[in-house]
């Protein structure tokens, strides 16, 4: 069975139909009560619904060992890459930097390694380098970072730029790449906040697993309400068609006239009963 385009036409026209008859008749006498606008159906596909579940933000688990400083002279601390923390933030942690200790005519590459403390500045390292083939490092509370290959471009310009790569030598938690190893990197403290990295990691992908999962459902069990929604949506209106016209043919003042609208209705429930019979078949059976 199909549904046609003209079948689209003639349920839609004898719906209008209805629906003037409905609202018009009562008002020349063929129905005693009239159309209240609010006992139409309303079509809400969002009713009923779940709201998806928030997936967080990853978490910075691991500050960079590596990377390069880059200074513009008419840019905001914010606007280049002249900050790295290397560790917490200025409540407490560790940053390197990149400053012009001099001009835009002649310019001088500073580097620091800072500490903050208690929500405030606590201490600094810094040096100062002048070219590419230059290599120098900074110490400060079991920090060592090294710092190379210093460059300067648009050098008298407004946007001076000078770069230089920086490298974790050695950590608080023990000298040198395998301080990422817990058991060789160094004590106690070192190994409880690896531990405590992992952990947060697997908390964190545990709940990205669980909030898949979650909205899964949530989308599952949103597509039966909405569909609920759309079939109680038609299933109402057609109810409310069938009763409220039904109302109006049988206020009507002569036999003939109720026969003559009884026609428009009769043709609407060939074509809705139509269109219950397609969406049947369309769902399967299992």
């Amino acid at each position: 069975m199909e549904f046609t385009k003209w079948d689209l036409k003639i349920f839609l026209s004898m719906t209008l139909l209805l629906m003037l008859i409905s609202f018009v008749f009562p008002a020349v006498g063929f129905s005693n009560a009239d159309v209240n606008t609010t006992d139409i159906p309303e079509f809400n596909v969002t009713q009923g619904t779940l709201d998806f579940v928030q997936i967080g933000e990853p978490l910075d688990v691991n500050r960079p060992t590596e990377g390069t400083l880059r200074y513009v002279d008419n840019q905001d601390v914010y606007q280049d890459n002249r900050r790295i923390w290397l560790e917490g933030n200025s409540n407490d942690g560790f940053e390197v930097t990149l400053t012009n200790n001099g001009s835009i005519n002649d310019p001088a590459a500073s580097l620091f390694l800072n500490e903050y403390s208690g929500g405030s500045f606590n201490q600094s390292a810094s040096t100062e380098m002048e070219n590419t083939t230059e290599f120098d490092s900074l110490s400060l509370n079991g920090y060592v970072i090294s710092f190379t290959n210093v460059t300067y471009e648009n050098v008298g310009q407004a946007n001076m730029t000078m770069t230089a790569d920086w490298e974790v030598e050695e950590t608080p938690g023990g000298a040198s790449f395998v301080s990422g190893i817990p058991i060789i990197g160094g004590g106690l403290e070192a190994v409880a906040k690896v531990i405590g990295g992992i952990g947060a990691v697997i908390t964190w992908i545990g709940n990205i697993i669980i909030g898949v999962f979650l909205n899964i459902g949530v989308t599952a069990r949103n597509v039966g309400v909405v569909v609920y929604n759309i079939v109680t949506f038609f299933t109402g209106i057609g109810w409310w068609f069938i009763v409220r016209y039904a109302s109006v043919v049988s206020a009507a003042p002569t036999s003939y006239v109720q026969v003559f609208l009884t026609l428009p209705s009769l043709v609407w429930s060939f074509e809705f009963g139509k269109i219950i019979i397609i969406i049947r078949e369309q769902i399967p059976v299992f």
